[in-house]
């Protein structure tokens, strides 16, 4: 993966930079290259609202026929909205993206009776065996999916005791996760004494994912090894900002990370911070886990 782009524009690099990693004509930048969370270099300038950057990685991704290969939810893309930019960003964004109403790809999220009746109508129609006509539907990114939102105004400091916003418990059996959503919308203390502003350098709020599987009130600094670093807050800034990830099996660590996860384990987002004076202001968290249903 070629990850240059994504980092100059994460580490607000000038435009100029950006160009010159975009047209070179030696040894080009891809426009489309993900990190393990399947983020891009423009959804990355959506997120910090970098209007220039946006601009140019859009012009640059219709001219070469590009799409992003992850569907934005609207909340990302809406500050756009008045930009005279933003009919080529429209372009540019996987189909539905940034207008859908809330649906964050072209994975199809079903209820389990959805599920089921649809599981059950295909294989009659078909003629198939259920548990084959199942793996069909897991290939084609039919899966059941549960949710939870959360809005409401908290603040975490590194004093505070490490507890989750918002929770969803999995009822997929072992192995089956196959994707979890996570939509953050939050700030910083809006100034620091070094740093970066308006990038994600000396940053030190951030939101870490993890699998709970004992009591419910359990102590959690005990569980390192359960949590995924998921996204620092941009730094030094007061305005709210919206960051989405999508966690699938992208490499070893994730697909380990999933398949460890069965069914009553609870999947938590936890805001954190460190270092006096840093605050996470949270605002609202959405988290929704999609799974596949048993075809063994």
């Amino acid at each position: 993966m070629d990850g240059r782009l994504l980092e100059a524009v994460r580490h607000k690099a000038r435009l100029e930079e950006i160009r010159r990693l975009v047209e070179d004509e030696a040894n080009p930048c891809d426009l489309t290259a993900t990190d393990n969370y399947g983020k891009t270099a423009l959804q990355c300038a959506l997120e910090l609202q970098h209007g220039d950057t946006c601009a140019y990685l859009a012009e640059k991704m219709v001219e070469k026929g590009r799409r992003l290969p992850v569907a934005l939810p609207a909340a990302v893309v809406d500050w756009a909205g008045r930009e005279p930019w933003f009919p080529t960003l429209q372009q540019a964004l996987a189909d539905g993206a940034g207008g859908n109403g809330g649906s964050w790809s072209r994975t199809t999220s079903l209820t389990r009776e959805g599920y089921t009746a649809l599981l059950a109508w295909l294989a009659a129609a078909l003629g198939l065996p259920e548990t084959i006509m199942a793996h069909i539907l897991d290939e084609a990114e039919f899966w059941v999916a549960v949710s939870a939102r959360r809005e409401r105004e908290l603040y975490f400091t590194e004093n505070d005791r490490i507890r989750p916003y918002i929770e969803v418990e999995c009822p997929a059996l072992q192995g089956y996760l196959r994707r979890i959503d996570i939509l953050t919308v939050s700030h910083d203390q809006g100034w620091c004494s070094q740093g970066v502003r308006d990038s994600y350098d000396g940053s030190y709020t951030w939101f870490e994912i993890r699998v709970l599987r004992d009591d419910p009130e359990q102590v959690y600094e005990n569980h390192e090894d359960e949590r995924l670093m998921l996204q620092p807050n941009v730094c030094a800034q007061r305005r709210t900002r919206t960051h989405y990830n999508q966690i699938r099996p992208r490499d070893a660590r994730l697909a380990a990370w999933m398949a460890a996860v069965g069914p009553g384990h609870r999947i938590a987002v936890f805001p954190r911070a460190l270092y006096p004076g840093w605050v996470n202001y949270v605002e609202c968290i959405e988290l929704k886990l999609w799974y596949a249903q048993w075809h063994v």
